[in-house]
């Protein structure tokens, strides 16, 4: 191991040393500050007084929805045994066979009445007298008023408006752009490999 010596104002030698784990320590500190920081503002999560859970099945009429007050599990409910098949009606006995039915009698076809006689012709309208011709519309009459004789019109120049700068508070652009940019330049110039 190389090691250096220094003379220092006062007089004493002492030899360097190397900086080992003191340029991490304070990297570790600020870390150490953030996560405990960000631990105690972290809100804490509720605790439910009531439960609730949904449970869907294979289809054949399982789906299950469950709430409850205060502690439950979620999960599918135990499948309920199956019913046992109801026993089959005893067969029905026999029919013994029918006699066969006699033939109907013969039923004389029913009589058709004649036909009405048609209703009496009705008497043909008598044809509308013809509309009066519309009256003539008399000419209409000259008016009294004279017509309004043309004249220019004379508009005023137009002026815009003035504009009313209000004055600005606070750093300006410039010493915006610096403040923004100057950390960054520094940055990568302290953060550039040597």
């Amino acid at each position: 191991m190389i090691r250096g010596v220094y003379a220092s104002a006062r007089g004493q030698v002492a030899p360097l040393r190397p900086p080992g784990l003191r340029p991490l320590l304070r990297p570790a500190c600020l870390l150490a500050v953030a996560c405990l920081a960000w631990l105690l503002t972290t809100p804490l999560p509720a605790l439910a007084s009531d439960c609730g859970y949904a449970s869907i099945g294979d289809g054949e009429d399982s789906d299950v929805a469950v709430s409850t007050d205060g502690d439950c599990s979620a999960g599918p409910l135990p499948p309920t045994p199956a019913p046992t098949p109801p026993k089959p009606p005893p067969a029905p006995p026999r029919p013994s066979p029918t006699p066969e039915p006699t033939p109907p009698k013969a039923v004389p076809p029913p009589v058709r009445p004649a036909p009405p006689a048609p209703p009496p012709a009705a008497p043909a309208p008598t044809p509308a007298p013809p509309a009066p011709s519309p009256a003539p519309r008399p000419s209409p009459t000259p008016s009294a008023t004279p017509e309004p004789s043309v004249k220019p019109v004379v508009y005023p120049a137009y002026r815009p408006p003035a504009r009313r700068t209000q004055p600005r508070h606070g750093p300006s652009l410039v010493s915006l752009t610096l403040l923004i940019t100057a950390p960054a330049v520094l940055a990568v110039a302290a953060l550039r490999p040597r």
